[in-house]
Order: structure tokens, then sequence, then C-alpha cells
């Protein structure tokens, strides 16, 4: 059945309802309209007419043929109403009563329905709603790192579950779009990255010579910094690759060792000779993937060193917080270069896939006029699972 026959089918069945128990209320106060013997009527009429039973009765002792001689259409009350006239007004004062009780009945037959209707339809549009609700939760859920949820939805065959199935056909070309975007994008990255390799080694062999003059040294250096530049961008879409496809090693990372590493390679960077590096680390670790972990330190310091003014310095330091959730803060901090430091960029765009990938956040900052700051905060392993020893250097 179609879920538009389905509403149909319940607004009409709460109609029908709603009439029939209108009927009933009806029928029960005009059940009550009526005098339940000739006494009550008597007694009604003689109220009317401001006489009691025992003056009738004395009365029709001394008048035994007013049964059947009087004539009920004379005026006999002060008034100008006859007996008829009385009798009328008795009924129809009795009928203005059960309409009026029949109308309060109804009234709160109505209210009560009302209760009903609107709690059967929550029910009936929460049901009917339920494969939208999955469907929304899905499409929030849906990301290029995470494609393989599926509405599946187990419904009758209707317009919603043609919408659900729709969607889980949309889900499943993008997925495969996706898939190949990053195996694309991955092969091409390995494929890049000997003839990089060579380049850069046959720069080091030319530099390492010396038997060049001033101009086919720097020209050799611009080649070789270029290619250490395309090198890293390699690395880092490698990393972005990495991020996308979710196939993340998780183990326990001691934070501060793996950035006292990566500042240790970049430092030996001839470009960055004229930085100052200076490390703040404490214990802390972390549960995740040491590549990426890598990858998303060297770019930071690498972006810290790039985006720096002459005589420049970088500040590195990681901490683990206290309190309810503990967690592992590496902070990078540099001296602000002729260009403030980028928030984005295939870098920066690293960074953020791999901070998303681990459950942290990333936070840029200017604590001063010529600093910027990021902060990346991570998960930290709790310490009775896994606890480094403590490194600290400065150069």
């Amino acid at each position: 059945m179609k879920a538009r026959s389905r509403v149909a089918l319940v607004v009409a069945l709460s109609l029908l309802l709603a009439g029939s128990v209108a009927v009933v209320a009806s029928a029960l106060a005009y059940e009550r309209s009526i005098f339940n013997s000739p006494v009550d009527l008597n007694r009604q009429m003689f109220a009317e007419f401001g006489i009691t039973p025992e003056q009738v009765d004395e009365y029709l002792r001394a008048h035994p043929d007013a049964l059947t001689k009087t004539d009920y259409d004379k005026p006999v009350t002060a008034d100008g109403r006859s007996v008829n006239d009385v009798f009328r007004e008795v009924q129809h004062r009795a009928q203005r009563k059960s309409i009026e009780r029949s109308r309060i009945w109804t009234g709160i037959a109505i209210g009560i329905l009302a209760v009903l209707a609107a709690a059967m339809g929550w029910l009936v549009a929460g049901r009917i709603l339920m494969p939208v609700r999955i469907i929304t939760r899905r499409a929030r859920a849906a990301s290029a790192t995470d494609l393989g949820e599926r509405v599946a939805l187990d419904w009758p065959q209707d317009e919603l579950k043609e919408l659900a199935d729709t969607f889980d056909d949309m889900l499943d070309r993008l997925h495969q779009s996706f898939v190949a975007q990053r195996r694309f994008s991955a092969q091409v990255s390995h494929e890049l990255r000997t003839p990089l390799s060579v380049i850069r080694n046959e720069t080091e062999l030319l530099l390492a010579d010396g038997a060049h003059d001033r101009a086919d040294t720097a020209a050799i250096e611009h080649i070789r910094a270029a290619t250490l530049r395309a090198e890293r961008l390699i690395a880092a879409l490698l990393a972005l690759s990495k991020t996308e496809s979710g196939n993340l090693e998780r183990a326990s990372v001691a934070l501060d060792e793996l950035v006292g590493e990566v500042v240790a390679d970049v430092v030996r960077n001839p470009q960055w000779r004229d930085r100052r590096f200076d490390l703040d680390l404490e214990p802390a670790t972390v549960l995740g993937d040491r590549a990426l972990l890598v990858a998303l330190t060297t770019n930071l310091v690498d972006n810290a060193a790039r985006h720096n003014r002459e005589l420049g310095w970088v500040n590195v330091a990681v901490r683990e917080t206290d309190g309810e959730t503990r967690a592992s803060v590496l902070t990078v901090t540099n001296s602000r270069g002729p260009e403030v430091a980028p928030s984005s960029g295939v870098g920066m765009t690293v960074v953020q896939a791999i901070v998303d990938a681990h459950g942290g956040t990333l936070a840029h900052e200017d604590p001063a006029d010529d600093t910027f700051a990021v902060r990346v905060t991570l998960p930290a392993v709790p310490a009775e699972l896994f606890r480094p020893q403590p490194l600290s250097s400065t150069r």
C-alpha cells in the first residue's frame, strides 16, 4: 500500500471513529429526554400549576368526571395557560435539558477523541516518517571517508521505500567514485616519487661536486628545493589518501618522541639554517597511526618554518592535559613572516584530515601581533596502558 493511501485510510478511520462516538453520545443523552413514568410527568405538571398531589386527589374525589370531561385547552392558570400548554412546556423543558446534556457529552467526547487522534497521528506519523529519519541520518553520516553505510530499509514497497533504495544507489555510485579517485591519487603519487627521488639525488651529487660557478650552483639549489617541495606535496597527497581510505593503524604512540624526531629531520634542511627551533616536550601518548602523525607534525613544523621571517623562530610544545577527558596537545608557534601563515592549502588540508581521522581538534591562534600558533588536540592513551619516557631538547 502506498504511503498516501495509508495516510488517507488513517484519516478516514479517525473521522469514522469520531462520528460514531458523537452519535453514541447524542443517543445516550436523548435516551433520558423522556419521563420514566406518568408519575414523574404529573409531578412536573403539578409543579407548573403550583398544586400538590393531595390537592389533586381531593379535587378528583369532589369531581370524579373531571378526567373525561375537562377541556384541556381551556385556560386554567392565572397567566392564561391551559393544561395542554403546561403539558407541552414540561416536555419542551425535558427536551432542552437533553439537548444541553448532549452538547456537554459530545464536547467531552470530542475533546477525548482529539487527544487520542493527536496521539494516534503522532504514532502514525512517526511510523511513516521513520524511513525519512533514517535517510536523513545516513545522509549526515555519509562522507568521503565513510560511505559504507546503507539505509537498507525493511519497508513495504511504497514511495518511501523507493526513496531509500534510490539513496542507497546514490551512495554506491559515490563510494565507487571516491574509491577510484583515491586509488588514482595514490597510484600517481607513488609513480612520481621515483623520478623525484632521482632528480633530488642528482642535484645533491652536482652540489657535492663543487665544480660549478655561482649561477649554476644557485640553479641547482633551486631545482633541489623545488624537488623537495614536490616530494613533500606527494607525501601529503599519500597521507590524505590514507586518511580518506579509513585504513588507519591504531597503536600507542609517544607523541613527544615522535615530534622530537620530526623536528630533528626538519632542522637538517639547509633552507631553514637561519631558523631557531625550540622544543618543550612533556610525556604524552596518543592512539593513532604513526605514519600519519609524522605527516601531521612535518606539515605543521615545515609550514611554521616556511611562513617565517629571516632569523625567525619556531617553538614546538607537547603536553598532556588532565581532567575528565585526557588529551595530548601539540602546539606549534612561530614568528610571523612577511605573509601570514595560511590556514588552508594542501598541507593544512592534510593536517585537518589527519586530525579528524584521529578524533581530534585543530585550532589557529594569534597569541601576539607578531606570532602565529596552531594547536592540535588528540585523545590521549590512558596512563595505565602506556607511559613514554620524557624527551626534551633545544636547538
